[in-house]
């Protein structure tokens, strides 16, 4: 949401943080039942837009559909041949980065929509299990399906932007090195040393970001009217592929600078880009960034729920008022931390759910077949027919 607002509106993270942690406060003080009615209102809505947006997108470019497959499948089992938009190339790197986001967008295994679901108003806890079913189809087999198809049949995923690019997420590379698929290098390839900068161009290296090389690399640094500008003469002292720092004439240190140049996308900001490529106009980029701004927000309203019972449950009443001031505080916090940061401390963070939940599903698999079976060895009359 954050990168999102930053590219279409130029609004800085911190922004954006802080206007997400300001609702979402507002939202999870009136407990559940408000939580209940804003993510109701907005969970379909956004779903719809979504689908409808992608299917027009995949409808324009219908005769890449074939194709898409085919690259997902071969993508998944072969290594691919030329650098691409993904994070691996081999079966094993498609399956671990396939289960990561797959977890992420269901939560399947992880016990926390249980939480959710235990509060619904039922006799029937098999009927409410096979109503979770439906989360899972929607999210992942309709919702990311569209979303991958989209960014592939658009062409987007390989297709390079102007982007600016954070010096510490850069990989600086010899001016020889082979980058291969997903942005891989030798270790030996990593440059150290300084790279000459000449009229703003980063010269005699190679830099990666987003698993490609960028194209163009310019160098922007702050100048004494506030406003970024090339610069014209200095270095760029890297140790081991990172930036160390930027130095100017005389070795003059400058802080706050940053690349530009064209590079792959990742997260949102590609799914945009594919949108707006679809859609033909601006516009498509904004339909994204709103529905990011609608999953964002009501997934950050959902979860705070699943952690308020777990505090409640562990601290009694009086953890709740401190778990949800922390919640919010982090809501901003993950709106200014590096995307890889994030995602790395969610992926451990839903793996130390995952592994007692699996437990606990394998020591409860008896409980539920028979349940399972009682439930639907019974005769149910739908409710319009049981009033007469």
């Amino acid at each position: 949401m954050a990168d999102s607002f930053q590219a279409d509106f130029g609004l800085p993270p911190y922004f954006t943080g802080l206007l997400l942690s300001i609702l979402v406060g507002l939202v999870i003080i009136g407990g559940i039942k408000r939580i209940g009615v804003v993510a109701s209102r907005l969970v379909p809505f956004m779903a719809l837009i979504y689908i409808v947006s992608s299917l027009v997108v995949i409808g324009s470019n219908i005769q890449n559909v074939p194709e898409a497959f085919r690259l997902v499948f071969t993508s998944a089992f072969t290594p691919q041949g030329a650098i691409g938009g993904f994070a691996g190339s081999t079966f094993t790197m498609a399956l671990l980065w396939g289960v990561r986001r797959g977890l992420f967008s269901n939560e399947s295994g992880q016990g926390s929509a249980p939480i959710a679901h235990a509060a619904a108003k039922t006799e029937e806890p098999v009927r409410e299990g096979t109503v979770a079913m439906v989360g899972p189809f929607i999210d992942t087999l309709l919702i990311c399906t569209l979303t991958g198809l989209t960014i592939i049949t658009s062409g987007a995923w390989k297709t390079t932007y102007e982007t600016s690019i954070p010096l510490a997420e850069a990989v600086i590379l010899t001016s020889q090195a082979e980058v291969g698929p997903g942005g891989t290098c030798r270790d030996e390839d990593r440059f150290s040393g300084e790279a000459p900068i000449r009229r703003g161009e980063v010269r005699g290296v190679r830099i990666v970001y987003n698993n490609g090389i960028v194209e163009d690399p310019t160098l922007f640094v702050p100048t004494s009217g506030g406003k970024m500008g090339q610069l014209t003469v200095g270095h760029l002292v890297v140790q081991e592929g990172k930036v160390q720092e930027v130095q100017g004439p005389a070795s003059f240190v400058i802080e706050g600078g940053e690349l530009r140049g064209g590079s792959l996308l990742n997260g949102s900001l590609l799914t945009a880009k594919a949108f707006e490529t679809g859609l033909g106009g601006k516009w498509g980029s904004w339909m994204v960034t709103f529905a990011v701004f609608l999953f964002a927000l009501s997934t950050a309203i959902s979860w705070s729920y699943y952690g308020d019972r777990g505090s409640e449950y562990l601290f009694g009443g009086k953890g709740i008022r401190s778990y949800r001031l922390l919640f919010v505080i982090l809501v901003f916090l993950g709106a200014n931390l590096q995307l890889k940061t994030v995602w790395g401390f969610g992926d451990i963070a839903l793996s130390m759910m995952a592994f007692p939940n699996l437990i606990a599903l394998l020591l409860l698999a008896g409980k539920v077949k028979r349940s399972k079976e009682e439930y639907f060895s019974r005769e149910h009359v739908p409710v319009s027919k049981a009033h007469f």
